[in-house]
């Protein structure tokens, strides 16, 4: 669901204090098996119309169609075998019309109620009662028709808000990332290409510190590679999609000599290129301290994509101290994925290893 939800505590009392009334007028229908039928229609209205609501809108438009279409089923019922006594059920539903359908759909609902409403009371009153029943019952539709479109619009409008707030925040992280990769790119790297080019000068002029030169300089090139990985991931998040970064960061932690495996499962999809880079990084992180610390022999990566959240977990077999100590790769990854809206849980595995599990929301 990408839209506002409705289905607030407010909402759902409110509907409560419409349909309350309307289960006591269907126990005043004169004919007991119709006043015993009519009751438990609005009871099933009741249901459909608070709890259904509530799980239908926190789960697909199509659920909430079918909620609605069960609600109005039994609406109309109730409403045929009290006699149009139970009025007041028809007033959440029009609401509920307006707040989750297109308008033309609420229109459309609320006449074919007044033309049925119309219908029931002809069958045992004369036409001038039936002309004023009508009139009182279409002015109460119309009242609820227009607070439920202001509502309607007030919630869309907030909703609208938050939505632009995000995408200026989202601007704002990505303009501050910018700036850090022109300041990596600008003085550390320019430093370390200087260098670089001075140790090829001295090491051209040969001398007993030839082999000593090329190793350092091959440090600096390493270095110099991670830097402009740094800088492209700053800049753009992880140039791939998330499961395919991991395969590469996961091959080349093979490589370096610590066998990897990467386990996916879920329904691949893009995340954006902020929660890819969190994600991205956070795998980076444990990979990193697996092969740096903890003396692994194995680590499994499984990246799991859920309706609601992504979640990721890195599980080495290395040896664990009995106090799992948090440095400041551990602290900035806790940030990273707080920062998400996600949670970090890091434990030491029964046979030993360590287990990090991170859950980070992506609906």
């Amino acid at each position: 669901m990408t839209g506002p939800r409705f289905m607030s505590i407010g909402t759902f009392v409110a509907t409560l204090a419409a349909m309350v009334p309307g289960f006591f007028q269907g126990l005043s229908t004169p004919d007991p098996s119709a006043r015993v039928i009519a009751a438990v229609l609005v009871g099933c209205a009741v249901v459909s119309s608070t709890a259904g609501m509530w799980w239908a809108e926190r789960t697909s438009q199509r659920a909430i169609r079918v909620t609605l279409a069960v609600f109005g089923t039994f609406v109309f019922a109730s409403l045929w075998f009290s006699g149009d006594r139970t009025f007041l059920v028809g007033m959440p539903f029009i609401s509920m019309l307006v707040l989750f359908l297109p308008l033309w759909v609420a229109i459309a609902g609320t006449t074919a109620m007044t033309i049925f409403m119309a219908a029931i009371a002809a069958r045992d009153v004369d036409s001038s009662v039936v002309l004023v029943a009508v009139a009182q019952f279409a002015s109460a539709e119309a009242f609820v028709l227009v607070f439920s479109f202001i509502a309607r619009r007030e919630r869309y409008a907030r909703h609208e808000v938050e939505r632009l707030s995000q995408q200026v925040a989202e601007l704002a992280t990505a303009k501050e990332r910018n700036r850090v990769a022109r300041e990596l790119h600008d003085s550390l790297g320019h430093c370390l290409t200087i260098a670089n080019v001075q140790l090829e000068a001295a090491r051209a002029q040969g001398g007993s510190q030839d082999e000593r030169l090329a190793k350092t300089q091959q440090v600096l090139r390493d270095g110099l590679a991670e830097l402009r990985n740094t800088v492209s991931l700053l800049r753009e998040g992880p140039p791939r999609p998330l499961h395919e970064a991991l395969e590469g960061l996961v091959a080349d932690t093979t490589s370096a000599g610590l066998p990897a495996a990467l386990e996916l499962s879920g329904t691949k999809r893009a995340l954006g290129a902020g929660l890819d880079l969190v994600l991205f990084r956070v795998a980076q992180e444990a990979l990193t301290n697996a092969r740096a610390h903890a003396k692994a022999t194995r680590v499994n990566v499984k990246l799991s994509f859920e309706p609601a959240q992504v979640k990721l977990a890195v599980i080495d077999d290395g040896a664990t101290a009995t106090e799992l100590v948090e440095g400041n790769g551990l602290t900035g990854m806790r940030e990273r994925v707080t920062q998400a809206g996600g949670t970090v849980s890091i434990e030491r595995g029964a046979t030993g290893g360590v287990h990090l599990h991170v859950e980070v929301p992506s609906a």
